[in-house]
């Protein structure tokens, strides 16, 4: 029953108490409802207790089940209007303009919550509304890839990587997620875009991560859902898999290893994937901080000096709280079974759909039916046919470099006098040192000078300690922007 919570008082903590409690009460009966009605019973919770965000209690978090709501009713609110064709393109067009709204607004609803009560309170929700909303998308993406084999189905490729591009390869990045990031980045003055395609088959990281990277040329097929590197026949493993990546011209980047932006690179970050099968639902709190580490992580390289970090992933994920549904198929028809997925036996015929492997497609591949797993109590899990698996994110952030109307044209040293020649201007602007571009802290000329009117500055490096290091010359406007960047060594020719 719905407390009348205008005419009660938001200063006594029973009021908002007791609250949650009826609003818990309604979560939990919503899976009595079909889901239009449990829809419709989402949008009347939220008017009534909406409002209990604003209180004292919320701020002090003793109202998590009122801040999960306002998720819940965009998850009911998505659900209910969206739209998906009958084309693979049509599908991951509508998936990545709207469709991934319903999924992080899941997310973000399991990660407002702790108690168990609470959780099973939303999870009932999610399982009404998103589960049959989940089923209709992903049998619909499944008829849309069954109708356009034998080719209809077009992997991405590796992304092309210039000089002063930095990759950075995140396992098990979801659309919905790499959103979020891409929002998050722009919050911090980061221009940064996001872009759907599509990722290897099946939808695991063996086949799907070399795919993408920029070794994928140099490597062929092996046993199981494993690549090989063709000139040797050694299985890939992540370590053997950035060795040739490196092979191919790529710096390889540890986890706060920033690089030579002169070059190309690649770099590797977080555990989505990893806690997801570990934790389960409990990835919807985990995601949090891995994106704030993505942040920072990128935002560090930029202020390096990389003119662009490309963000890549291998697969999404389904995440159904409470558990996803389990499928049939037996053993003796596969050589490998995942949790979505399986290689088969040459001749083998299963009762399921069959696609070709990425990398050999005389190879064979069974995928579960519907939102379906070959192994019972996941609540996690990928190697499927589904949006949420297969639509991948291509991130691209630029610093505000990528907006400057002056540039670097040339700089000259002498022992640790530098005198630089910029082309354009800017109002304000200055002319420094650093080895940090966008961390004025890291000056190496005591902060540099004002750009004049003649484009010319002379800047000196006081410490000789400092010769031979390697730095940028930066140009930053008043409001400390970076507009322009060169790298330089210091006291080079």
């Amino acid at each position: 029953m719905t407390l009348p919570l205008l005419d009660r008082s938001e200063s006594w903590p029973q009021n908002n108490e007791a609250a949650e409690i009826a609003l818990r009460d309604a979560l939990v009966g919503l899976s009595s409802l079909d889901p239009d009605a449990a829809r419709s019973k989402i949008l009347e919770l939220e008017q009534n207790h909406g409002e209990r965000r604003s209180w004292v209690w919320a701020s002090l978090g003793s109202a998590p089940l009122a801040k999960a709501l306002q998720y819940l009713t965009k998850m009911a609110e998505v659900t209910e209007r969206m739209t998906w064709g009958t084309s693979i393109p049509e599908i991951m067009h509508n998936y990545a303009n709207d469709g991934w709204v319903a999924d992080l607004a899941v997310l973000d609803a399991l990660a407002s919550v702790e108690r168990l009560d609470d959780v099973r309170a939303v999870q009932s929700a999610a399982r009404t509304v998103y589960r049959p909303w989940l089923e209709r998308i992903v049998e619909t993406f499944q008829d849309a890839v069954v109708a356009s084999e034998p080719d209809g189905y077009q992997a991405a490729s590796p992304p092309d990587v210039a000089d002063g591009m930095c990759l950075l390869f995140v396992d098990g990045l979801r659309f919905d997620l790499a959103r979020r990031l891409g929002t998050m980045l722009e919050q911090q003055g980061i221009e940064a875009g996001v872009e759907p395609r599509l990722t290897a088959l099946p939808s695991v990281t063996a086949t799907a991560k070399p795919a993408v990277s920029p070794a994928a040329s140099a490597l062929a097929a092996g046993e199981d859902f494993d690549t090989v590197v063709q000139a040797n026949g050694s299985k890939v493993t992540a370590q053997l898999l950035r060795r040739v990546v490196g092979d191919a011209g790529f710096q390889i980047l540890g986890t706060e290893e920033l690089g030579n932006i002169a070059g190309r690179a690649w770099s590797e970050f977080g555990s989505i994937d990893a806690y997801g099968h570990e934790h389960g639902w409990r990835v919807a709190h985990h995601a949090a901080a891995e994106l704030r580490g993505l942040v920072e992580r990128i935002t560090v390289l930029l202020e390096h000096g990389w003119q662009k970090v490309v963000v890549v992933t291998d697969h999404g994920w389904l995440l159904m709280p409470g558990g996803l549904p389990k499928a049939e198929l037996p053993e003796h028809l596969t050589e490998l079974r995942k949790g979505r997925c399986a290689r088969l036996k040459e001749g083998s015929r299963p009762d399921q759909q069959v696609l070709s492997w990425h990398w050999d497609r005389t190879v064979r591949i069974a995928v579960a039916p519907g939102i379906h797993c070959y192994e019972a109590g996941k609540e996690y899990e990928h190697g499927g046919l589904s949006p949420q698996e297969c639509v991948i994110p291509i991130l691209s952030a630029t610093g505000r470099a990528a907006q400057a109307t002056v540039s670097v044209s040339e700089v000259r040293w002498r022992r640790l006098r530098c005198n630089i020649t910029i082309e354009g201007s800017a109002a304000g602007a200055r002319v420094d040192i650093r080895t940090k571009g966008g961390d004025p802290a890291t000056t190496l000329a005591m902060g540099g000078k004002e750009l004049g009117d003649q484009g010319e500055v002379f800047l000196l490096v006081e410490d000789a300690e400092h010769e031979d290091t390697a730095a940028l010359v930066v140009v930053v406007g008043s409001d400390g922007i970076v507009l322009a960047q060169t790298s330089t060594i210091v006291g080079g020719s």
